[in-house]
């Protein structure tokens, strides 16, 4: 004699009912936050692209290509991360401006600038939590080189001061006169670079900022000037949202224990710093 299955009771078949209402429901939403968190990721990359992107810039930057590796046209002879590179190497490009040099990762020149005061304290600069890049994170001053560098600027009296007045030492000055204020230039006793030639700084900052990747020839500049920084009027850039100043010999480790650009504006901080700290004993 068959074996009758007893049904269940119906509070039990109106509780699973309801369960199996309520775990329909609940993977309906996660897919409704699934597709609106992708939504959202999508729209804030393509707000990134637009700030980077869109606002048109005077063309001023002069690019160049590595020169064919072993006189053949297959390969170019671009170093590695960091390494020097002879600039007179080079083969001269055209000119963009700077929105569309980093946009066609085109290779161009810049400065890194080790500001430091008669009490060899070093300038450190935070950026504003507003900036697209590198938000709310500690740098040198940076600055990319420009057409302007090209031409001779000083007077004799600044010759005299300055002694250098290459193309490097341009830009440098520049970068200080824009970023920091105009009579800062005329506080500066000494400039000297770091390295021997400028060293090749790449960083692909990937689709989330529209692809834009950073592939720059960069001097590692020394700038000593005349006075303790309490003593000079500063005219910092509006991007500045807070500035340190830390003595040369601990900064190395101070800035182990902040939040800096970027691992590799790290590296180039430290290769910068190391020649720096042994220059400043051997005088």
């Amino acid at each position: 004699m068959a074996t009758r299955r007893r049904k269940l009771p119906i509070i039990y078949r109106i509780i699973l009912v309801v369960a199996v209402i309520i775990i329909c429901i609940q993977a309906i939403i996660n897919i409704k936050f699934r597709i609106q968190s992708k939504y959202d990721r999508k729209s804030s990359q393509n707000k990134t692209k637009q700030a980077i992107f869109t606002h048109r810039l005077t063309p001023d930057i002069r690019t160049y290509n590595f020169p064919p590796l072993n006189n053949t046209n297959d390969r170019t002879a671009e170093p590695s991360f960091l390494d020097q590179f002879d600039p007179s190497l080079l083969l001269t490009s055209n000119v963009y401006d700077i929105q569309e040099t980093h946009g066609r990762a085109l290779l161009h020149f810049g400065s890194w600038i080790y500001i430091v005061d008669a009490n060899s304290n070093l300038l450190f600069l935070k950026r504003k939590p507003t900036m697209v890049l590198c938000p709310s994170s500690w740098s040198l001053l940076g600055e990319h080189a420009s057409i302007k560098d090209e031409d001779p600027v000083l007077s004799a009296a600044t010759q005299e001061r300055h002694y250098d007045d290459s193309q490097a030492a341009r830009l440098v000055r520049r970068g200080i006169r824009e970023e920091l204020g105009d009579h800062v230039v005329d506080r500066i006793v000494e400039m000297k670079s770091l390295t021997e030639f400028p060293v090749y700084f790449v960083r692909d900052y990937g689709a989330a900022f529209g692809g834009r990747v950073d592939r720059q020839m960069t001097y590692l500049f020394y700038v000593r000037l005349a006075d303790a920084n309490e003593g000079i009027e500063w005219g910092f850039d509006e991007e500045v949202a807070e500035t340190r100043w830390v003595k040369v010999s601990e900064a190395k480790k101070w800035v182990s224990g902040e939040e800096f650009c970027h691992w590799r504006m790290r590296r180039l901080f430290d290769l910068g710093i190391d020649q720096l700290v042994k220059l400043l004993e051997d005088t």
